[in-house]
């Protein structure tokens, strides 16, 4: 990885690096599959991947990781209150995922259509499991910000490290305002 810059791949290929400092927000190549000219159409909602991203597992790269997430968000249907439900809820993925996350390690996220559902999926090598926080109050808010959210955590593996995923799930408008 660029240790450099945040790493992304669409569709169509690598896009260029970006800068790691904190609040940048990320600008696309014109042309780009996350830059649609009009509202998407149920054929190009039914790409698996829109985008990947891999960033250092840092507090410092959670503005980059909301920025990317309205992009995406907003280009693929979502309104402005879906854009903004979603931008905290990648927040409070990705700030469990980086409390949890081995030093020096890469919190990854792919970003997907299912039919009309935009699917996240966020994940991290982490040094412990997630206790069960499906009671707690963040996992109430993120129940409340998505229609679905979902934690995987693997096996541990011969290093004592496993893999934390976070799966968010929003559904779609059917179309544009």
């Amino acid at each position: 990885m660029n240790t450099s810059g945040v790493e992304m791949a669409g569709t169509h290929g690598r896009y260029r690096s970006l800068p790691r400092s904190a609040g940048i927000t990320p600008h696309l190549p014109t042309g780009s599959p996350l830059i649609p000219l009009s509202s998407p159409t149920e054929a190009e909602l039914t790409h698996d991947s829109i985008a990947s991203l891999r960033v250092r597992a840092s507090y410092s790269q959670l503005p980059t990781l909301r920025g990317i997430t309205r992009t995406v968000a907003n280009n693929t249907g979502l309104d402005v209150d879906g854009t903004a439900d979603l931008a905290l809820a990648m927040d409070e993925v990705a700030s469990i995922l980086i409390g949890h996350a081995i030093p020096s390690s890469d919190l990854t996220c792919r970003f997907e259509t299912y039919g009309r559902t935009l699917r996240i999926v966020v994940s991290v090598i982490a040094h412990s499991e997630i206790p069960d926080k499906s009671h707690s109050f963040g996992w109430f808010v993120l129940e409340a910000l998505v229609d679905s959210v979902r934690l995987e955590q693997s096996e541990i593996d011969a290093d004592g490290h496993i893999t934390l995923t976070m799966t968010l799930e929003k559904g779609l408008l059917q179309e544009r305002a």
